[in-house]
């Protein structure tokens, strides 16, 4: 998942949106100063919840191995990076990809990014020599791709692997997640008021968690998360009931297949389900995580996943509508849990540049313009849903922020090498009065008004 959302950015976000606004070195260094060290397996597991996820010992000294470090130059911007191995007190090692601009002499903020289930090779460790027999590990020139959009704005990217395949527990997860945080707490390149973080389904509730539980020298100023777990207890349940109450069976097996390894990580944490006598859930409910979180989050989710139940992402918004911003999708098709596919349903690639003009308009200079990928014709379903949702009744209300947002006049908009930049507002504006017919048509500041009070327009298209 982590791949294909940062991705989607990499072989567009170029030069014609702006990089001569970076430094940069067209030189590119090969040399390369590998330090393969031996270390422990990182297979360890927690069998008891009794931190409830805060950032103990935060004095405690980390330690920083550079296992690769090197300049290279990637589509046509150059970044410095190195592979990580970071340990802290007792903690499992944390592995992490760190890229920086290079030659910036600022501090730079950093988009951290959760990567959970990427296979990885580059440790030493037996675990990730073994799963990467089986697997496709995540290339470097992956991940410096993943980190172009990040670079091109002047900003570092730090991506934490959580190694699903170790077998660990969820707060491992969270362990590993608050190491990166760590790391960025310490560096002295980082400027750690200006920490986005990204992640989608179990890298969401990653980055959920590594917010509310950060180190206090390196809280996140902001994150974005999709479809994601955000309450254990509920998320147990939830499926516990769907699969009792399957009548086909085939669909049953499906979830507890797909399910198992994920509610054994669960239980090396909790203790058991739920309304097991034994189990403790502290630190991993809706409840003990929002009573830390103070990162404002753009949530995305759809009511058709089946997957990480929609539900959650309602409660997280009614518990704390301060902090979480949501942008949903009603389906108007009814769920079927007998027939659906085990998915998250919709992602609209809109949502992706939503949540990237998100994160980047909390972490930039008031004057740095924010470049984005568009996607026209998600523009247009995604937008036309809106419309509709608000013909039928529905309250639209969530999305007008985020409306807002994406007509900040620094937004850019790139489709491809073969159409020019565009300004955000000035697209969005047209397809407003393309779908709402207003008479007459709206200009940008006449939208801008109406968006700053709370509305849009009534459709006058039949």
């Amino acid at each position: 998942m982590s791949r294909v959302l940062l991705a989607l950015f990499l072989f567009v976000l170029l030069c014609a949106v702006g990089c001569d606004d970076i430094p940069v070195d067209e030189t590119t260094n090969n040399t390369n100063s590998t330090v393969h060290n031996t270390n422990s397996t990182g297979n360890a597991t927690n069998n008891t919840n009794s931190t409830g996820n805060t950032a103990n010992n935060t004095n405690e000294e980390l330690q920083v191995e550079v296992i690769e470090s090197n300049t290279v130059t990637h589509n046509g911007l150059t970044l410095e990076y190195q592979l990580l191995r970071l340990t802290w007190g007792a903690k499992d090692p944390t592995y992490a990809y760190f890229a920086l601009p290079a030659q910036v002499s600022a501090l730079v903020g950093v988009v951290l990014s959760t990567m959970p289930y990427d296979v990885i090779d580059w440790t030493g460790e037996a675990v990730d020599t073994n799963q990467a027999q089986y697997s496709t590990p995540i290339t470097l020139q992956e991940l410096h791709e993943n980190s172009i959009p990040h670079i091109l704005h002047g900003l570092g990217h730090l991506a934490v692997f959580g190694r699903f395949y170790t077998e660990g527990s969820i707060q491992n997860d969270v362990d590993d997640m608050v190491t990166g945080l760590k790391y960025l707490g310490q560096h002295p390149r980082v400027n750690t008021s200006r920490i986005g973080i990204f992640g989608a389904s179990w890298g969401g509730f990653e980055a959920l968690y590594v917010a509310a539980y950060a180190p206090p020298e390196a809280v996140p100023a902001v994150g974005a998360a999709l479809f994601p777990v955000s309450d254990f207890s509920h998320l147990v349940m939830t499926l516990s009931d769907r699969v009792e109450n399957l009548e086909n069976q085939e669909k049953s097996q499906e979830y507890q297949d797909f399910f198992a390894p994920h509610l054994l990580r669960i239980f090396k944490t909790t203790g058991g389900a739920p309304n097991d006598a034994s189990s403790n859930y502290t630190g991993f409910t809706h409840e003990t995580m929002l009573a830390h979180l103070t990162t404002p989050f753009l949530v995305w989710h759809e009511t058709n996943d089946t997957l990480v139940p929609f539900e959650e992402s309602e409660l997280l918004v009614q518990e704390a509508p301060n902090r979480i911003d949501p942008v949903f999708y009603y389906n108007p098709d009814p769920l079927d849990l007998e027939t659906a596919p085990l998915s998250h349903g919709l992602l609209n690639y809109f949502i992706i540049s939503l949540a990237y003009v998100y994160i980047y308009s909390v972490l930039l200079e008031p004057e740095v313009p924010i470049n984005t990928m568009h996607f026209p014709e998600d523009f247009h379903f995604f937008l036309s849903y809106v419309r509709d949702y608000a013909r039928g009744g529905g309250d639209i209300g969530f999305i007008i922020p985020h409306y807002l947002r994406f007509m900040d006049p620094r937004v850019r908009l790139y489709v491809d090498e073969s159409t020019p930049i565009q300004s955000a507002s000035t697209v969005f504006t047209e397809k407003i009065n393309e779908l709402y017919c207003p008479s007459p048509a709206l200009s940008e500041e006449e939208l801008r008004t109406l968006l700053e009070a709370g509305s849009l327009p009534t459709p006058a298209c039949e």
